[in-house]
Parts: structure tokens; C-alpha cells; sequence
């Protein structure tokens, strides 16, 4: 059974967001640049000088790789005040479930 939902805890997900932070552009002739890598329970997020890779703690993990916009969750994160979230992955889009609300950002 394939699983495209990742469950993980805000408060994870924020210190992961950390770390990244210093290596994912604002912006880039490059949009992939913008982006961050997930695998498992690993992020990764590279400037092509720099790879910084995380792991997260993640409750639960995908078992696809897929590649998700940095910012438009990092500008999401401080709005979110339940503890556990979800990211479900499906075609272009992924989408974080919260609070009862679901939000699409980028995903490539």
C-alpha cells in the first residue's frame, strides 16, 4: 500500500524549516532552487554550492519522494496552531491539512 500523506508535528516541521532556511533562496532564475526535497523522513534543500539535509520527525512518512515550494509553507507555519498537521501529496499540488482546513502549495 503506497502512502501520500505525511503526518508530522508543527513544531517539527518549524525546526526543519529552521535549518533550511539559510540555504533555500527567496528567490532564484531557477525555481527548483526554491524548493525543498523529501524523502522518507529526510528534507533537503541545496543553492548548488550548499546541500543541507534534515531529519524530521515525522510521524509518519511518504513512500514516494517529492518535492514541495519552501516558502508558501514557510509562510504558513507561523498561522498554524494545532500541533499535528498532514501533508498529502496528489499530481502538482500538496496539500497541508490542518484545524480542518486544507491549504495547496507547489509541488513538482
Amino acid at each position: 500500500m503506497t502512502t501520500s500523506e505525511l503526518t508530522t508535528s508543527t513544531s517539527a516541521l518549524r525546526q526543519v524549516f529552521k535549518s533550511l532556511e539559510g540555504v533555500t533562496p527567496g528567490r532564484s532564475t531557477y525555481p527548483i532552487l526554491q524548493a525543498i526535497h523529501v524523502s522518507g523522513k529526510t528534507f533537503t534543500a541545496t543553492d548548488l554550492d550548499l546541500e543541507v539535509r534534515v531529519r524530521g520527525g515525522v510521524t509518519q512518512a511518504l513512500d514516494t519522494p517529492f518535492v514541495v515550494e519552501y516558502g508558501a509553507i514557510k509562510r504558513l507555519l507561523p498561522h498554524i496552531d494545532s500541533d499535528e498537521m498532514a501533508i498529502h501529496i496528489g499530481g502538482d499540488k500538496a496539500e497541508l491539512k490542518f484545524n480542518g482546513s486544507e491549504y495547496a502549495v507547489p509541488s513538482y
